[in-house]
């Protein structure tokens, strides 16, 4: 994550940059890297996006997940067991999304709070 100004711009040790105008703006790029410098592997929790309904009567929402396996040529595709209120679910390749509204059927890293 940037935070820039015009012509000001001070960064901070680690990963972050401050401005005085606190104008955020967002790399892509920088973005995926952050996001996945965490490693996936069996047992992390992380959020599963449910897909909805089409009808637009069940919301495409978060929903808490458990890794129970990672795809070796790609750390990406994870299979999940999916906490769902109602019981579990279990969905195999599940690709990553980290972007501001996922689509669903990806998992991605909770936000820290």
């Amino acid at each position: 994550m940037n935070y820039t100004k015009k012509s000001f711009t001070v960064t901070a040790p680690g990963t972050q940059t401050y401005a005085d105008s606190w104008e955020r703006t967002f790399r892509s790029d920088r973005c995926a890297e952050e996001s996945m410098e965490q490693k996936p592997s069996v047992g992390r929790t992380v959020h599963y996006q449910a897909h909805g309904s089409p009808d637009g009567t069940h919301k495409s929402v978060a929903r808490a997940a458990v890794i129970t396996e990672v795809n070796d040529l790609t750390p990406r595709l994870v299979s999940l067991c999916v906490l769902n209120p109602t019981g579990l679910y279990f969905n195999q390749n599940c690709p990553f999304d980290d972007s501001e509204t996922p689509m669903g059927g990806t998992w991605r890293w909770p936000p820290r709070v």
